[in-house]
This record gives C-alpha cells, structure tokens and sequence, in this order.
C-alpha cells in the first residue's frame, strides 16, 4: 500500500516537474500569450519577455520586458522580482506624439479614484529611469524608491514624493534646473523663427492632490523670460510666486494666480527710443500684470477671466488697465471682454476710457486732458477731449470726439477759445470718410484779428498701402477780420483741396459782393499759386475803400485782378483791371478812369512796370477833359507824361510822385498850352467884366507832406487879348475912393491887350499869390497903359466854391453819397 502511495506521489511530482519544465522551456510564448489576453482590451502589447527563475525557489529574474501602447514604448531591464521588492535596474520610456483618448478613457478621466491596492506587494525600486521625447536634446533621468507601501521618492532631473492610495494621488516634487533649462531650449527651438526669446526658469515645483474626478495643486515657479526683437532690444519678463489649480470635475479648471508676481521692463535701445521716450517717468519703470481674481479653463480651449491689470506707476505718472470679463479660446484664438484705462503722463497729461474689446475690434469712449509736446514753434494751452470710437481691425471703425482748448500760439498765429467736433469713419480696406468742426473764438495772426472763425471740413480719403490721398470740402465762415485799421464783416470762403503726391487746392472767398479765387498746387519742389477776382463793379470796394479814406467814394466802373506765382519763393506776376470807373474824393469826381497796371511781387517787394490810363472827365475847379498818362513805380508810385484838354487848351506834366513824399525830388512841370482867357474868367464871373485872350503857363510843382505849392511859376499871353470893364460895382467904387487914380483905372475899362506876363506862387495852404504886368493900349485914348497888379487869394476855397456851384458835380455827389 505504502508503495502504491509513493509510487502515485512520483508520478503527480514528475507530473508537476514535466508540467513545470515544459512551462518554463516555453515560457516566453506563454507569458505572451497571457499578456495579449489582457493587453489587448488597452490597445497595448509585451514585444519582448525574457525572464527565468532566480536562485531562489520564490524569485524570478528577467533580463528585459518590452510593452507598447499607441506608438510609445516601455523597456524594463535587469529585473529582479522576490516577495518583498520588485527591482529594476533600467526603465526606458519613449514617447512619440500624444494621441487623442477616446470616450472611454475621458470617462475613466472623469471618474473618482477606485485603486485596487494590495495590502502587501513587493516594493518598488527603480535605479535608473528615463522619459525621451521627439526633440529634447536628451531623457528625462530619475530614480524612483518606494520606502513604504505605494509611498514613492524620486531623485535626479525630477525630485520629491508622490503618494498613492485608493481615492487620491499626492505629488510634491520639483524640476531640476539644469532639465527646466534643457525644457526650454526645447521650447525656444519650435518658436524661434516667430519671436526670438530665451528663458530661465528656477524652483520649478508642483505640489497637489489628485482624485481622479478632480484635482487641487499648486505650481512653484521663478521665472525669467527675455524676448529678443529685430531691432535688437531686449524685453525682460520675470515672474515668481505660486499658481493654484483647482477642478472638482475635470472639465473646467480654475487657475488662482494671485500669489504670483509678474513685472515687464521695457527694453532699452535706441530703435524704440523714439516711443518709449514719450512715457515719461514711466520709461525706466517696470510693469506689473496680475490677475487677483482666479481664472477658469476648459478641456475645449475656453478661458474666462474675471480681471487682469497691467500696471506702472513713477512717481505721480501711472498707467493703468484692467482687463474685465474676458473670455478667449486659446485653440481657436478668439477672445472678448470689457477694459478700463486710466493713464497719467506729465508732458501729455491725463486720459481715462472704458468699453469693450475681442479679437475683431475695440470700442468704447474716453475723456482727459491732453498737452502736446513742447516746441519752439508751437505752443498749446492744456486741451480737453471726450469722445466714442470702435475701431474694427478687418472692418470698418468710427471716431465720434470733441476737443476744446483756450489758447494755441504758433509762429505768426494766436487762436484763443478753440473748439473742435470730429465724425470720421474708416473702411477695411483704408478708405476714410468724416467731418470737422471747428470753431475759433479769436485768432491773431501777422497783424491780422478774426473773430469767430467757423469752418467745416468734409473729408474722403484713402489711406491704404501704397495708396494715401484725401479730398477736403471745407465752408468758413468769418464774423468780423480786422487788418491794420481795416474791418471786414461777414467773409465765406468755399474750399475744395486735393491730397495725393501734391496738395491741389482752389478756394472761393466772398464778401460784399466781391468773389476771389484762389488756386494752389503745392508739392515737394514747387508751391504754384494763383488768384482770380473777374470783372466785378467798383462799388462793391467802397467798404474797403471808405475805410481807407473816408472821403473817397467809389461809382460806376468793373474791377479785375489776375495774380500768378510761386508761395514758396514769394514771387508772383499780377496785372489789376480798371474800367470806365467813377471816383468821387470829397469833391473832385474823375470819371470813367480805365488803366490796366501789371507788374511783380517778388519777396515782399511790389514792381509795378509803366502802364497807361485814361480819364475822361475830372472836376476840380477847372473841368480836366481827355486825361491821358502813364503810371509806374520807382520805389514810389509817380503818374507821367499826362496830358488833358482845359479851358479849351491842354495840360502837360512830366513826371510827379504820389508816394514817398518825404523825399527831395524835382519840382514837376505842368504846362498849360492855349487857355481861353474869357472861359478862365468865366470860372468866377463878375458883372459888367469880360476879358479874351490865349494864355499858357509853366508852373513848378511840389507835392510833398505839406501838400501842393508852386513855387516861381510864370503865366503869360500867347495871343494879343481884350478888356473891357462896363458898369462893375466893385470897379466903380475903386475909382470913387481914389479920385487920384481915377483917369488911369479907365483906361482899363477898353484895353487892348498886347502882352500878359505874371509870376505865380501857391502855398501848401491853398494862398496864391500872383504879380501880374498887363502891356496894352487903350483905343479911345490911343494910349498906351502899363499895369502892374498883385493879387491874392485861396485857391482851395475858389476851386472848392467853384465846384459847388457847379450843378452837375451837385447831382454826382447826391447820387454817389447815396450808394454810402
């Protein structure tokens, strides 16, 4: 019986041996076969198992397992496997691309945590493990030491514990820094080509929980990033401090960065001196962002963020804005939300605005003060401005803003009490479309007052690349312009001005009936410019006239001027229009003037080249018919060579100036040629007197600041001539009071005149004095009779009674002083 026992136990043993040798012969098909029974559900393989007994009964030694999953790979070499520790000499993870988990996975994801842990298992131990990944320069190496039950310490480019147990899984590690920087390199090296930058980052930590279903952690981080741009400047990012995550669902996450402090210097360089240095206080000093209410992110790329500052402040010059209600998707890159700006600069003053922004466009409004920057040829008084805008960056955007001012001086110019409204609007392609107004409640210039300048400016334009010109419509108004002691009232000028390459501009300028244009064409060589007044009446000008010299009254007649030149070189051809006009001047009248001067102006300076006029009739005193002369300029404007019918004879003058009059010249000569004597004594008829006869004379003529003189002047007769004094009051009453004289005095009363020579006198004041030999004979008596007479009198007051008593003149001066 014993043998049968013993017998039946050899061959269960040699049973159990065969099944045993036979399992460990095929080992290696085995355990693949039992791996793809249970690796196939995860979409993962073992590609490689070697392994055997240890020395022990209870060991097992393999020298090399191999598992893959979805294109990565896991190789574990030099295993040791024993009750107590399960350790492994080298783990090799190499990861390609990360591929997308199916519902399956985001379900387990967003479970809880339900590990099966054993209550004992081996420990394990890890000598050498290392993660690669496509482009890092090298592995990820750390060790990993289970000291107790699922409580694991790692040592190398990551360092720290992590803890599992059934519900949770607790990290606190940290990254090295030479494996932070061998990260960044990597990073750096795929975004090189769009923004140069290089980064340092220090104390890289993550500390937290994860339950499977939700998360809380916190990352430690010093960072430092310095983006270096094309024109070699440097912007320096730093940022240290902790950010907190948070999920109880693992589909919206919450990031709390309140303990974190991130400050942005500016870059120093000269390429963008010329902006930074219109900050101010502020160039030198540091940004700062922060973010003090936490922020929320989902598995689909949106991010909401409550608020977001950026910051900067030195001494009393801040800068300011908060971000509101953000929302944005980083994988679609589109973001929205609402901001608010406040900024203090010294030498632009101060500004706040509020609105809302996206990815498409900013709209909002906005008030302040503003100040421009100082020149030496532009001064401007602190300017306040409020306003609307929303500027599409793809479509198109409006400006909606108003601007006031007190003062803006320039060189030449002083405007006081400025206010301005502009509606402007600008398409997506550049084309721009608006209008200004602006009002000036006194502008000072070169002499020149306004008063209540009103304009309007109509503008369309367009500003694309390569494509920039404008159209302007502008209407002003002007209330009052003072030049000098001269006031204009009422002034419109019409303006249309076209900006390409050149500035093309013509402008319409009325007043009181008086229309002048004005063209221009200015550009980087030339400054051509024109200006037209066509035939317009004489009195349209008696405003200005009137202002000039109050006694001067303009009539019938047309006017014209034509002016062409250069603005930039101040030279310009002119020629002046006068036709059949009228001038009354307190009581001369000329009539029927017509001269066409023309000449230069070259800088500053007037040249007036000879020109002839005519004038058919001028009343002073003696009735000047059939005037013809010449009128120039020498410095001082002179009329020569004038000629004119009096008296029934003529009038010459050779040269006499009518400016400058402080100035010694030659007396000018006026000849008079065939006077009729009897329609000279005509000019102050007396009773019972009638003289005939030819005269002439030549009368040296000083016109200066006193006024009118001559000076030696000579008449005398050209023909024999006749007196004759029958029944003369005053004449009789001569002869009563000097008994003595009586016979010679009537001799005159029938004298037949043989020669008349008299030397005349005239003062500035008007008094003429005149030595008068008369040679003749007397035919009743057939005596002979010499007669020297001196004789005094006012001129003025003769030509002025003259001209009063004259009923035509009467009836001019009626009819033009009506048109005053």
């Amino acid at each position: 019986m014993l043998r049968k026992v013993i017998y039946s136990l050899l061959i269960i043993i040699c049973v159990i041996a065969a099944t045993i040798g036979v399992s460990y012969v095929y080992r290696t098909e085995i355990t693949h076969a039992v791996a793809k029974h249970y690796l196939d559900h995860y979409n993962a393989q073992l590609t490689c198992a070697d392994w055997q007994w240890g020395e022990g009964l209870f060991a097992i030694e393999a020298n090399r397992l191999c598992l893959s999953y979805q294109g990565h790979s896991l190789t574990l070499e030099g295993i040791s496997l024993t009750f107590d520790a399960l350790e492994i000499e080298k783990a090799t993870v190499v990861a390609t691309t990360l591929a997308q988990s199916n519902s399956a996975d985001s379900q387990w994801q967003n479970a809880p945590l339900a590990l099966l842990l054993p209550i004992k298992r081996p420990l394990l131990h890890i000598e050498s493990a290392s993660i690669s990944y496509p482009g890092l320069a090298r592995a990820m190496q750390f060790s990993i030491s289970e000291q107790r039950l699922n409580r694991f310490a790692v040592s190398g480019d990551v360092n720290g514990e992590w803890a599992l147990d059934a519900d949770v899984i607790s990290v606190d590690i940290s990254m090295s820094d030479a494996f932070t920087e061998l990260l960044l390199e990597q990073a750096q090296s795929l975004y090189q080509a769009e923004l140069p930058w290089q980064a340092s980052v220090t104390n890289l930590g993550l500390k937290g929980k994860f339950w499977g279903n939700r998360v809380d952690a916190q990352v430690i981080t010093q960072t430092q990033v310095n983006v270096d741009s094309d024109e070699q400047c440097t912007w320096r990012v730093a940022s240290v401090g902790r950010i907190a995550l948070q999920s109880n669902d693992m589909h919206v996450f919450e990031l709390d960065t309140s303990a974190l402090t991130t400050e942005v210097a500016l870059p120093q360089c000269a390429k963008l001196a010329q902006y930074t240095q219109h900050l101010g206080g502020l160039r030198a000093a540091k940004w700062q962002v922060n973010a003090v209410e936490p922020m929320t992110l989902d598995l689909l790329g949106n991010v909401s963020m409550p608020s977001l500052t950026i910051s900067t402040q030195a001494g009393k010059e801040s800068l300011s804005v908060l971000a509101k209600q953000s929302q944005l998707n980083w994988q679609v890159l589109s973001f929205e939300g609402e901001y608010a700006l406040e900024a203090k600069i010294s030498q632009y003053g101060s500004v706040t605005s509020q609105g809302q922004y996206s990815n498409a466009n900013i709209a909002g409004s906005y008030e302040g003060t503003f100040k421009l920057p100082k020149q030496l040829a532009l001064s401007v008084s602190e300017l306040r401005s409020d306003g609307d805008f929303d500027y599409h960056f793809w479509g198109e955007s409006v400006l909606s803003a108003r601007v006031s001012g007190e003062q803006i001086k320039a060189q030449g110019l002083d405007a006081n009490e400025v206010t301005a409204n502009v509606d402007l609007k600008l398409t997506a392609d550049g084309a721009i479309e608006g209008r200004v107004n602006t009002h000036f409640t006194l502008l000072n210039s070169y002499g020149a007052s306004v008063e209540n300048l009103r304009q309007t400016y109509d503008i369309t334009g367009d500003i694309g690349v390569g494509r920039k010109s404008a159209k302007v419509k502008a209407q002003s108004t002007i209330a009052r312009l003072r030049y000098d002691s001269l006031l204009f009232s009422d002034i419109k000028i019409d303006s249309n001005v076209t900006i390409a390459r050149a500035i093309e501009g013509s402008h319409l300028l009325q007043w009181q009936g008086i229309n002048a244009l004005a063209k221009h064409n200015f550009d980087s060589n030339n400054s051509p410019v024109s200006l037209t007044i066509n035939n317009t009446d004489l009195s349209a000008f008696t405003p200005l006239v009137r202002q000039l010299n109050a006694d001067v009254v303009l009539g019938e007649g047309q006017v014209s001027l034509s002016a062409n030149g250069d603005a930039k070189l101040q030279q310009f051809d002119w020629q002046l229009g006068i036709a059949n006009a009228d001038i009354l001047y307190q009581s001369y009248l000329a009539k029927s003037l017509s001269v066409k001067p023309q000449g230069k102006w070259n800088s500053g300076q007037l040249h007036l080249q000879e020109s002839t006029f005519t004038i058919d009739e001028v009343r002073a005193g003696p009735v000047l018919k059939h005037i013809k002369g010449q009128v120039g300029l020498e410095q001082d404007l002179y009329f020569a060579d004038v000629t004119a019918s009096v008296l029934d004879g003529t009038l010459t003058m050779d040269k006499m100036y009518v400016t400058g009059l402080n100035k010694q010249r030659p007396n000018t000569i006026v000849t008079l040629d065939s006077i009729d004597a009897s329609k000279l004594v005509a000019l102050e008829p007396q009773q019972g007197i009638a003289f005939k006869g030819i005269l002439g004379a030549s009368l040296p003529l000083r016109f200066d600041e006193s006024g009118v003189s001559v000076e030696n002047g000579r008449v005398y007769s050209q023909q024999p001539g006749k007196l004759t004094i029958d029944n003369n009051a005053a004449f009789n009453a001569v002869k009563s009071q000097q008994e003595q004289l009586g016979p010679m005095l009537g001799m005159l009363e029938n004298l037949d005149i043989h020669d008349i020579q008299a030397d005349v006198n005239l003062k500035s004041d008007g008094w003429l004095t005149m030595a008068m030999r008369i040679k003749g004979e007397n035919p009743d008596h057939k005596q002979a009779v010499n007669f020297n007479y001196n004789h005094e009198e006012n001129i003025y007051t003769l030509f002025k009674a003259l001209r009063l008593s004259d009923e035509i003149t009467k009836k001019v001066e009626r009819e033009y002083q009506a048109k005053e």
